[in-house]
């Protein structure tokens, strides 16, 4: 049973997109459509009693996932801890087979623990390097050692 309640007249939708509020028939309750600003798809709903639905800004959005984020590593009993390992160029590498073993160890890791990816290139022996940056995970007890 459909609970989209009835509405007559018009509803003023804000879209989070381009910051507009845009006018669409309230016949279309509980629908989506693009904005006729920018193209975004979104919901069209009023809010409580009102004929606006004012949802968050993408910058409000992304400071509710940071605080949230934060608190969450607040209350971990785990600290997260950048860590690199450092791949060079041999007498008798070649660039493929120092990028092959830089690749093995990525493919090692956890896929949501490899941060980045970096090279270096220059002309003497040992100074071409491949730099894997990872996150690993420290206790709290083991943080300063």
């Amino acid at each position: 049973m459909d609970q989209t309640p009835e509405f007559e007249g018009t509803v003023n939708v804000y879209c989070p997109g381009c910051r507009t509020t845009s006018s669409f028939d309230g016949r279309h309750l509980g629908e989506f459509a693009p904005c006729p600003q920018c193209g975004l798809s979104i919901g069209i709903e009023p809010s409580d009693e009102t004929t606006v639905d004012v949802e968050k800004t993408p910058y409000e959005f992304a400071c509710d996932k940071q605080q949230e984020s934060n608190r969450r590593f607040r209350e971990s009993k785990d600290l997260m801890r950048v860590e690199f390992r450092v791949f060079r160029l041999q007498m008798l590498t070649t660039w493929e087979g120092l990028c092959q073993q830089a690749a093995d160890f990525a493919n090692s890791l956890p896929p949501d623990s490899l941060i980045n990816i970096s090279h270096s290139s220059g002309q003497g022996i040992g100074s071409t390097a491949v730099t894997i940056w990872y996150w690993t995970r420290v206790s709290r007890d083991d943080w300063d050692r």
